[in-house]
């Protein structure tokens, strides 16, 4: 999990490792300001089922599109999902740019989301 270049907010990567872990799940923190060729390269090194991105606000949005195409490109091959949440992503028109398995509008919502992946494993 991480929050995308240019968003220096930590709380809310905590508070979803904090989710994940307490459903018994295994979790890497990447951290605030990461670029997603960063999460790209993770990705293709660790093969994580599940990455989790968080975003208020996206600096350089072409940028990040074409950085984030890259990323679903890597985990699509190894069948991976991909959670997406924060403020940035409540818009139509940026979900369009980056799909997900999963948008998580609220913290309650990633809970139940967790709680039924871990069922289904």
């Amino acid at each position: 999990m991480l929050c995308v270049e240019g968003d220096l907010h930590e709380l809310p990567i905590h508070l979803a490792e904090i989710i994940f872990e307490s459903e018994g799940c295994d979790t890497s923190n990447l951290g605030p300001n990461t670029p997603l060729f960063t999460l790209r390269d993770m990705v293709a090194q660790k093969k994580p089922d599940l990455v989790c991105v968080c975003a208020r606000s996206i600096v350089d949005l072409d940028r990040a599109t074409i950085e984030y195409a890259q990323f679903r490109k890597t985990i699509e091959k190894i069948n991976g999902a991909t959670v997406l949440g924060g403020e940035a992503f409540r818009d139509s028109n940026l979900r369009q740019r980056f799909p997900a398995e999963f948008y998580a509008e609220s913290f309650g919502r990633l809970l139940t989301f967790v709680k039924e992946l871990v069922k289904k494993t």
